[in-house]
């Protein structure tokens, strides 16, 4: 999925179990989140009222806890198809319109779906109902392998990969700042900012203005590859304030590795086709080995900025 190598006998272990799709939880009641250092991919996106949430795909690595996990929309669920994976979700928002209606597009599309089945309840006295829903990865696979699910779908079509550029070649200190929403912003709760450290030649993560950890190992969440991904958003008009984001199209975005940018574009031509990424020349995109962080940030609502020293 993000060009993560493995050995031959590794390899033939992982070809037969499948992606499983998690939606997370990104509400600040909710912090620190579980398995984000885990995950081959995250795509970080609005949901309602300017607050975001993370659709993470976990193949490589098998966390015994993810979450909190939260309900699915429709946008994500388009997302999600490109890789025909396991689906963990608590809800989905249920409507008349199928441009929001998630629910009946999960049975429509034929989503390999298990919800909540495995999922518990942490009672730690810090997070509460809907906050406090867990799941497991190693559950998904356990329970797809009763479903005949557990196999790596050919559908996927990889992205091109290449390695870190050498030290002396990396980019100097690269800071990125996002704002999801500008207008619902929060006192800054959903804000990001990325800091690139040439050393591990990764992007450090804070959020709100604080280190994002993960609580199972302590770690700083980060990623090897940052997109910005420019999406039309707008809202469906709905009295729940459901958003509308334009996945199967094409538009500007920045791609961020060795400590450099690159501007570039994205399509998706289908809801089962892969997004892919270009730089301006028309090339597309090589991703250094290791997690891919996609922002889909609004272009009528959301800002980034991008500041190398």
């Amino acid at each position: 999925l993000n060009g993560l190598l493995f050995t031959k006998k590794q390899m033939n272990i992982m070809m037969q179990r499948r992606p499983v799709a998690v939606m997370i939880n990104n509400h600040q009641a909710t912090r620190p989140q579980s398995g984000l250092t885990s995950a081959d991919i995250v795509i970080e996106t609005n949901a309602e009222s300017g607050i975001t949430r993370y659709l993470a795909f976990f193949w490589s690595t098998a966390p015994e806890k993810v979450g909190s996990i939260r309900s699915l929309r429709q946008y994500y669920l388009e997302w999600l198809n490109e890789y025909d994976p396991i689906l963990i979700h608590d809800g989905c928002a249920q409507t008349n319109n199928p441009l929001t209606n998630a629910c009946g597009n999960t049975y429509l599309y034929g989503i390999k779906d298990i919800s909540t089945i495995g999922a518990w309840r942490l009672n730690d006295g810090v997070r509460f109902a809907p906050h406090n829903e867990y799941s497991s990865v190693t559950n998904a696979w356990a329970y797809a392998e009763k479903m005949d699910w557990n196999k790596f779908p050919s559908t996927i079509k990889k992205w091109n990969f290449k390695k870190d550029e050498k030290q002396e070649d990396r980019g100097e200190k690269t800071t990125i700042n996002v704002k999801f929403h500008t207008i619902l912003a929060n006192n800054g709760a959903y804000d990001v900012i990325w800091t690139y450290d040439k050393n591990t030649n990764s992007y450090l993560r804070k959020i709100g203005g604080r280190i994002d950890i993960d609580q199972e190992n302590g770690q700083q969440v980060s990623a090897k590859n940052l997109v910005i991904q420019e999406v039309q958003l707008r809202p469906s008009g709905d009295s729940d304030s459901r958003i509308i984001i334009k996945t199967i199209d094409k538009g500007n975005a920045v791609i961020l590795r060795d400590g450099k940018i690159v501007h570039g574009k994205w399509e998706k031509d289908a809801r089962t086709s892969r997004t892919r990424y270009f730089d301006s020349n028309g090339k597309e995109i090589e991703f250094n080995r290791g997690r891919i962080w996609i922002m889909a940030v609004g272009k009528n609502v959301g800002q980034f900025d991008i500041v190398e020293q």
